[in-house]
């Protein structure tokens, strides 16, 4: 996959690396004394010599002698996205290749071309080049020895490339050329091939393209005079203009300058002339065979070189070429920037980094938008993007440096790269039972494509999973859970991979829930994901799913190449609610087709629209031509009059800005907004701007996410702006805005918008509702109680001094009063405990903790959240409590408290090394079996809304990294332990529970139904469960409590039930009454503890004999099994209610049936026997007919014959009703009886 096509960094990481980086810990729990190590791969250092921290480590052999390195780094400055090409230059592995568009002038070429063009397996973008004109790179370009273009005078800087003996090299090169007339004097002939010339005679030739040769040195045509020069040397014209238009390829043009003394030797040449044309390196000692230009050199003889201009200490992507000492390895390296997730670098930066990699000398290239790696993975036949560049598209350079196979591969099989045919980018999983698909792309010894297939698949453990063969791939079906390796093998050639079988399916989700299809012949790509009760994943396959379609005429429903599901709107008109069911695992889509068309404004009118703009002062909107005759607004822009995120906007009526909630209404539920939209190529970022029915003001972007849309095209096209389904619907169309976000891109233009359309589903259509998945890890009341290590949780009381005695205050002490009463181990304050962050707070704080924890035998720790610092500094919180951070180890656990209070770990830099350094050293300790990550916030907000979680996405997703992969490695257990979400809420992802603690005082932030209610939590640890692998019990308990009013808990149950009669069972509790009270349903996450006396708590058919009835809390019943009273209680953290209910006896009776024959015709017999002390009335039913008894005396039986009229009749059923009044009660029982058949 293309970097741009995925929507974030993939995240393949090599697990043993990161585990590496290690600093020394400002805390008490022991550190490897290696912590500090730097980490070191393929002889690289990633992670400057231990001063940051790593991620995402991913290395590929692309070729013999190149390897592909990926990497995520942070440190105090940011985060960096760094790509490296590590290549040894040999005969025998790989050179450097100048790659170059088809012609120097022209539009440039994207790298994904230029590498294409060249026959390269990797490269990267190279010099500057002349944007928006000529596009001819600024400097040199050399390839197999021969000049293409020398460099610009007075522009261009140092050249990179590689001698004719192989060996990398930074020049400086020098163009030497003279043209010699037929009386033996010569003139200065000073470029070739370049878009700008100060004096002496230019030379072009077939290689420079059609554009004009005035370039950027003339200012017209007629400001230079031209001769054309044939192959033999004789001239072909004389012009006093200068012209455009290709050159053929045996011709060369000189061009000078009018007025000056070559233009006039020019003039004076006659058809038929003879000129002599030489020109070359001046002391071209190294003997360059490919070369192109750079720009500033970065490290010389290994060591950095300074710069302080503006260009040197701005942070930007960036690319960047060195080379060893013995200048037999090359680095070819691209660091990302511009970007949330990637900061670039400064100069100084570039030149440690290229050191650290082992360079002896680097020079940069063109940065920003420019900067791109392409490499070609194993067995591929073509090169994908490596980074993530900044425009968020490629952009068209001027040339390139590129890595080619200093010999073609044999194109003999020597082996495989096997991927998942569908890669979710967790390797090979299956669920036991369930199969996945693997494919396998052939390579040889130069990892160049080959056509072969696999002949043997074999699974490593064929108890764990088996393997087949299927249209040529291999298929992967799980057995039962564990870890072992698949092979695929043909002749000598053998590839392995790693396979895991995960628990069993539990749940099954879909990437979408609503389809709306826009037309007959529409369609989209359902993904279906399976989940285990752990939290891990993995894709499910077509072939293992049953598709229930109840409207297949109007649409179809088949599996893709993949595995996956393409839905295809096959009629015109219709809806339904497609399923998917793997076994009893369900889930289903709502599919309608079509979308109705509604016109938003067709622009006929654009008076009352207007404008805006941020940092572009200089624009406006006018009418304009329109979209195939239809009206249009034009949005004139200049982005040249600043270098931070400029903006244009086009409002529309009624959206004036400042708060104001106007704008276009747009009506129903869109699925998405379609603009016609006239570009102008100069690549502007479009969003739509609209206003929410919450009041929430967002942007919709175009298909491909965030800041996916950028104009670069020319001419009309439609473009279309999908709508989030999380929105609060009906819309208002608020601005048409035009930015341009990167510093370096100045330019001017204007964009056309024709026609504005919501694209809008059939009404009544809804998305079927998804069930809440709850996680086994929330266990019943009281069930933490016994475990061995139990840990306390609260947060998010929110008081403040001025109030020493509101309801937050005495929240706040109701929980620590439970706590102390529950004796833990230790008791951890997880932040918001203040809302202010004053000194006072933090003194009513102090007074609080010391009065309600005065005189307890067990450690507590508080660790700030953002409200210890929403109204002052962080220091009142150190002042009155210490540390904000802290590693304490309870009976073989490790829990590692950290301060999210800014929102970001990385705040404090040297806490996100002391947590690598800790679970490092967690991993190693053999007394540690498991962990505990504390902090305020979490790494993901478990709500709809998102917005209480960490800020920084992409440290929220290194934590989650980190966190899995230690569980993954060490095969000890962690946890992440988190509040600030106002919910209570827990769920597993690939095993690691990921807890919530709700508010112990404030108000929640959610229903009640969601986990919106007050109380704190207990954590029960087992630490001889910790290593999972060999574990048997749960490691990790949570034990939810909820604050119960008194006499708040009820339950709601029928006051008697029939025999195997079931009815609705339910509880509540009522809380915080008098102060926003709420009713919370007693259902999880909250923690509760169902019996009585004459319970069954479980499935009735597992129920013991004298068990009175069942008890499923889950589905919410109560199930009668025999005569009795029973006391049904419910406990929720240490309050109980209970309910009675009376089972009535099951009336006691008797059903047979027979058949005999009786001339010729069959007959059913029914008897039914009255077993009981009360009479009962009879029906008695059979296929046939039925017959009733008014009354059946007890003891006695009724008895009906009945003709079924037919000579041989089927095996059947009778059904007989038996209906009597015991205690003044009706009773019924139904009772069938079978009979056989008779021929």
């Amino acid at each position: 996959m293309n970097r741009l096509d995925a929507p974030t960094r993939p995240r393949l990481v090599i697990s043993t690396l990161t585990g590496l980086v290690l600093a020394a810990s400002l805390l008490s729990a022991p550190v490897p004394a290696n912590a500090a190590a730097p980490v070191t791969v393929a002889g690289m250092n990633l992670d400057a010599g231990g001063t940051a921290v790593i991620n995402d480590v991913h290395t590929e052999d692309v070729a013999p002698g190149l390897v592909h390195l990926s990497y995520e780094r942070l440190d105090p400055a940011g985060w960096q996205q760094i790509d490296v090409l590590k290549a040894e230059l040999s005969d025998d592995t790989v050179k450097m290749k100048y790659l170059t568009p088809e012609t120097v002038s022209g539009t440039g070429a994207t790298v994904t071309e230029l590498v294409e063009r060249g026959g390269a397996i990797a490269g990267v973008n190279l010099d500057r080049f002349d944007i928006n004109n000529s596009w001819a790179a600024a400097g040199w370009g050399i390839s197999d020895g021969e000049i293409i273009k020398s460099g610009n005078p007075n522009e261009a800087e140092a050249s990179v490339g590689m001698t004719a003996g192989g060996l990398g090299a930074l020049v400086d090169l020098v163009l030497e050329g003279n043209v010699t007339f037929d009386d033996a004097t010569t003139a200065r002939l000073t470029t070739v091939n370049t878009s700008n010339v100060v004096d002496g005679i230019a030379l072009y030739n077939s290689q420079w393209g059609s554009h004009t040769r005035t370039a950027r040195w003339l200012a017209t045509p007629a400001a230079g005079v031209e001769v054309w020069i044939g192959a033999d040397g004789g001239v072909r014209s004389v012009s006093d203009t200068v012209g455009e238009g290709p050159i053929p390829e045996d011709v060369q043009v000189l061009v000078a300058r009018d007025g000056s003394a070559e233009a006039n030797r020019l003039l004076a040449l006659r058809a038929g002339d003879k000129v002599g044309i030489s020109y070359g390196i001046r002391d071209n000692g190294l003997d360059m065979a490919e070369a192109g230009g750079a720009w500033h050199r970065l490290v010389a003889d290994g060591a950095a070189i300074p710069r302080s201009d503006e260009h040197a200490t701005t942070l930007n992507p960036r690319t960047m070429i060195g080379f060893s000492q013995d200048k037999r390895t090359a680095y070819f390296v691209v660091v990302d920037g511009r970007q949330a997730t990637a900061a670039g670098m400064q100069f100084t930066q570039m030149s440690k980094l290229m050191l650290e990699l082992g360079a002896h000398d680097a020079i940069s290239a063109d940065g920003g938008g420019s900067s791109q790696m392409n490499v070609r993975e194993a067995g591929s036949t073509s090169t994908t993007i490596a980074n993530s560049p900044s425009d968020g598209y490629e952009r068209r350079d001027g040339d390139g440096m590129g890595l080619v196979l200093a010999r073609p591969g044999s194109g003999a099989l020597a082996g495989f790269d096997l991927d998942p045919l569908f890669d979710d980018g967790n390797g090979v999983r299956a669920f036991p039972g369930l199969s996945r698909t693997v494919q396998a792309a052939a390579f040889d010894e130069t990892k160049s494509s080959v056509s072969a297939a696999v002949k043997t698949w074999t699974s490593g453990d064929e108890s764990i999973a088996t393997l087949s063969t299927e249209g040529g791939h291999g298929v992967v079906r799980g057995i039962s859970e564990g870890r072992t390796s698949l092979s695929a093998s043909r002749d000598r050639a053998v590839a392995t991979a790693d396979l895991s079988v995960i628990g069993d399916l539990d749940r099954l989700t879909t990437d979408q829930t609503t389809i709306n299809l826009e037309t007959r012949g529409s369609s989209s790509i359902i993904t279906l994901t399976g989940h285990d009760e752990s939290g891990f994943t993995a894709p499910v396959e077509s072939r293992d799913v049953k598709v229930i379609n109840p409207s297949p005429g109007v649409f179809s429903v088949q599996p893709t190449d993949d595995g996956r599901f393409s839905v295809t709107a096959i009629g015109d008109v219709g809806s339904a609610t497609l399923a998917f069911e793997v076994g009893e695992v369900r889930t289903e889509v709502a599919v309608a087709v079509p979308l109705e068309l509604r016109v938003i404004d067709d622009f006929s009118d654009i008076s009352g629209w207007a404008t805006a703009h941020d940092r572009a002062a200089t624009g406006g909107i006018e009418p304009g031509e329109g979209h195939e005759g239809s009206p249009s607004i034009r949005l004139n822009y200049d982005f040249t009059q600043s270098t931070g995120t400029r903006g244009r906007y086009a409002v529309a009526p009624g959206a004036p800005g400042n708060g104001a909630t106007g704008g276009i209404d747009i009506p129903g539920r869109p699925q998405k907004l379609s603009v016609w939209v006239k570009g102008d190529g100069n690549g502007s970022l479009l969003r739509l701007q609209v206003m929410q029915a919450n009041g929430v003001r967002n942007w919709i972007d175009g298909p491909g996410g965030s800041q996916s849309l950028h104009a670069t095209w020319t001419g009309w096209q439609r473009v279309d702006f999908l709508v989030p389904e999380s929105f609060s619907f009906p819309l208002k169309l608020e601005r048409i805005r035009a930015l341009e976000t990167v510093a370096a891109k100045q330019y001017r233009g204007s964009l056309e918008f024709s026609k504005i359309y919501a694209y809008l589903p059939p009404e009544g259509v809804q998305a079927p509702t998804v069930e809440r998945a709850e996680d086994p890890t929330v266990v019943s009341a009281g069930a933490t109680d016994d475990d061995q290590v139990r840990v306390a949780v609260m947060s998010d009381t929110q008081f403040v001094a001025r109030e020493p005695n509101a309801f937050q205050v005495e929240g706040a002490r109701k929980a620590l009063r439970e706590i102390v009463g529950q004796k833990p181990d230790v008791l951890l304050i997880n932040g918001d405990l203040v809302d202010e962050a004053s000194a006072a707070d933090f003194d009513l704080a102090r007074r609080v903790l010391d009065e309600e924890l005065a005189g307890v035998d067990f450690p507590w720790h508080y660790i700030p959240g953002n409200h210890e610092i929403m109204g002052g500094p962080l220091s009142n919180f150190r002042d009155e409590f210490g540390s904000t951070n802290g590693t304490i180890d309870v009976e073989g656990t490790r829990i590692v408290m950290l301060d999210s209070s800014s929102g970001k770990l990385m705040t404090d830099f040297a806490q996100v090394q002391m947590l690598r350094s800790q679970l490092d050293a967690a991993a190693a300790d053999e007394s540690v079996s498991g962990v505990l990550v504390v902090s305020h916030m979490p790494t993901n907000d478990p709500l709809p809304t998102k917005g209480s979680q960490l800020t920084d996405r992409n440290e929220a997703q290194l934590l989650d990294d980190w966190l899995q992969e230690f569980r993954a490695d060490s095969g000890k257990s962690i946890a992440s332990i988190a509040s600030h979400v106002g919910a209570f809420h827990t769920t597993s992802v690939e095993g690691v529970p990921y807890v919530v603690n709700g508010n112990s005082g404030k108000d929640p932030a959610s229903s009640p139904s969601d986990g919106g209610f007050t109380g704190w939590t207990m954590l029960g640890i087992d630490p001889s469960e910790g290593l999972w692998e060999q574990s048997d019990e749960s490691w990790l308990e949570v034990e939810t409590k909820p604050r119960v009013d008194e006499n708040g808990l009820t339950i709601s149950a029928p006051a008697s039930l029939g025999t195997r009669e079931s009815a609705s069972l339910s509880a509540e509790f009522i809380q915080d009454a008098g102060h926003d009270g709420r009713t919370v349903p007693v259902a999880w996450p909250v923690s509760s503890r169902w019996g009585g006396s004459g319970v069954h708590v479980g499935d009735a058919d597992d129920a013991p004999a004298d068990a009175v009835v069942a008890v499923d809390p889950d589905a919410g019943t109560v199930t009668g099994l025999r005569g009795g009273i029973a006391s049904i209680e419910v406990t929720v953290n240490g309050r109980t209610a209970s309910a009675s209910i009376e089972v009535r006896p099951e009336l006691q009776v008797e059903a047979t049936a027979s058949t005999r024959t009786l001339a010729g015709k069959q007959y059913v017999t029914v008897v039914a026997t009255n077993r009981d002390s009360v009479p009962m009335e009879v029906v008695i039913s059979t296929p046939f007919g039925s017959k009733s008894f008014a009354t059946v005396a007890p003891g006695k039986s009724a008895s009906v014959s009945i003709n079924s009229r037919a000579g041989s009749i089927d095996a059947g059923e009778a059904t007989v009703t038996f209906t009597g009044v015991v205690d003044g009660q009706s009773r019924t029982v139904v009772q069938t009886a079978s009979y056989a058949a008779r021929p």
